[in-house]
């Protein structure tokens, strides 16, 4: 092998670890509708609405693949790995059955990168420490606590149910 051959080897290779992570995802579905959250978890906020049967990217998932971080419609956020299926030879396969057989990426959820990369222009992007759970309550976030209602008086202007 000369050094040309050699040189253009690691050229291809550098240049595909530099796709994009979306490039390398795999294609997906909402198996039911359900909410993109901002983060790996239901007390995160909602980004968006999405409708059973839409496509999507699916970078990775958490261990236990319990929520995965998946593109969809321009954005990025976390889905519920319950709702998530994929077709694999011409059937439907769902993270149930073995999200390590459909070679997935396991990964961990970082806040301070993750929404700094995805959200800094969402009205709660301000109150990352309270998100995270540090931190005192957004005062928009809180309502009388004599009224029934969510823990502590709690009431997310921004919640959407799983």
């Amino acid at each position: 092998m000369n050094t040309r051959t050699t040189l253009r080897g690691l050229t291809i290779g550098l240049a595909l670890l530099a796709l994009p992570t979306a490039a390398l995802a795999a294609d997906g579905f909402a198996r039911s509708s359900g909410t993109l959250r901002a983060g790996a978890g239901s007390d995160y906020p909602a980004v968006m609405r999405v409708s059973a049967g839409t496509g999507l990217d699916v970078i990775g998932c958490i261990s236990r693949y319990t929520w995965c971080d998946v593109a969809v419609d321009g954005e990025r956020g976390w889905f519920p790995g319950r709702r998530i299926g994929f077709l694999r030879d011409g059937r439907r396969v769902y993270l149930s059955d073995g999200g390590a057989a459909l070679g997935l990426t396991i990964l961990s959820f970082g806040m301070a990168d993750y929404w700094g990369n995805h959200y800094s222009g969402r009205p709660w992007y301000n109150e990352r420490r309270w998100w995270r759970g540090h931190g005192p309550m957004p005062p928009h976030l809180i309502r009388n606590p004599r009224e029934v209602g969510g823990p502590c008086g709690l009431q997310m202007h921004n919640h959407i149910a799983d």
